[in-house]
Parts: C-alpha cells; sequence; structure tokens
C-alpha cells in the first residue's frame, strides 16, 4: 500500500491539465474583453466617419440659408450622417444646431466663438471681426449618440450580459 502512494505522489501525469483548468478562464476573460475592446473601438470610427460626413455635407451645403430652408437643411444633414453611419448595431440619434440654435431664430446673424467653454457672442446679421484674423461666421453643430451592445455586464449596475453602451461623437463646421 505504501508503494501505491508514493507512486502516486511522484506521478506528474495530470499537473498540466489542472494548471491548465486553472489558467484558462483568465485566458477567456482577456480574449472576451479584447474582442469587446476591438467592437467599442469600431463603433467609435463609425460614428466618427458618420459625423464627419454630416459635418461635410452641412459646410457644402450650408451658405444663404433662410429660415424657411433651415427644416430642409437639418433633415438632409441628419440623413446624410445617418446613411453614413454602416457598420453600427442601430441607427444614431442626430441632433443637428444651426447657431447653436433648434430652431431658424438665429439664421440670419453671425457669431464669435471663444474657446472652452464655448461663448457665442453675435456680430449682428453681417461678419465682423472677432479679434486677430478672425471673422464672425454661421456655424453647424452636429452631435451623433449610437447604443452598443457589450460582451460584459456594466459594472455596478447588475444587469446581466449585453449591456448597452453609450457612445457619442460632435463636429462643429462653419458654414459661412
Amino acid at each position: 500500500m505504501r508503494g501505491i502512494l508514493q507512486r502516486l505522489r511522484a506521478a506528474r501525469s495530470g499537473a498540466a491539465a489542472v494548471e491548465f483548468a486553472m489558467i484558462a478562464p483568465v485566458f477567456v476573460l482577456i480574449g472576451f474583453g479584447l474582442v469587446d475592446l476591438g467592437y467599442a473601438f469600431h463603433v467609435r470610427l463609425c460614428l466618427a466617419n458618420a459625423t464627419t460626413a454630416g459635418a461635410l455635407y452641412a459646410q457644402a451645403n450650408g451658405q444663404n440659408l433662410t429660415a424657411s430652408d433651415l427644416p430642409d437643411y437639418v433633415g438632409k444633414v441628419q440623413a446624410v450622417v445617418t446613411a453614413a453611419a454602416t457598420g453600427l448595431p442601430q441607427a444614431p440619434t442626430v441632433s443637428v444646431l444651426f447657431n447653436d440654435a433648434a430652431d431658424a431664430g438665429r439664421v440670419g446673424a453671425f457669431y464669435c466663438l471663444s474657446a472652452a467653454p464655448v461663448m457665442w457672442t453675435s456680430t449682428g446679421a453681417a461678419a465682423a471681426s472677432c479679434g486677430g484674423n478672425v471673422m464672425s461666421g454661421k456655424f453647424v453643430t452636429i452631435s451623433v449618440t449610437a447604443n452598443r451592445p457589450t460582451l460584459f455586464f456594466r459594472l455596478g449596475t447588475g444587469t446581466a450580459f449585453s449591456a448597452l453602451v453609450q457612445t457619442s461623437d460632435f463636429a462643429m463646421a462653419r458654414v459661412q
């Protein structure tokens, strides 16, 4: 009996399997984390691409807008952003402001923008100097937000797997 116990104590045939069983969950967790991080980066790039497409369209087509043209213009900018947001699990939420207003009340005014925090200073109905070599202008602000599923649950909320994480992007284009 003593010989059998010594032989079992000296045997190492299952040690690698036990060590692998202990470390494999860590590798799987790291793998899922890398996949989730890669997907988050993909969604962020899709949003940046869509926001850029909207800003380019806004800049190219935003000159000489009138109050009656603004709703159609905002709708077209939103459509361009939504069409460019390919690769997202669902359509993003797009917000377009003209001169920092959702309505047509500021369409005819020119503004100077200050640094962070952004302050809008009206210069009236014509472009004027903002100081230095900078002139006032008209601006379009585009905010894009999308929800993406995640492989892991949100920490601290106790929700199940595949919770949604909000990702957003923002652009401002001078149109005149």
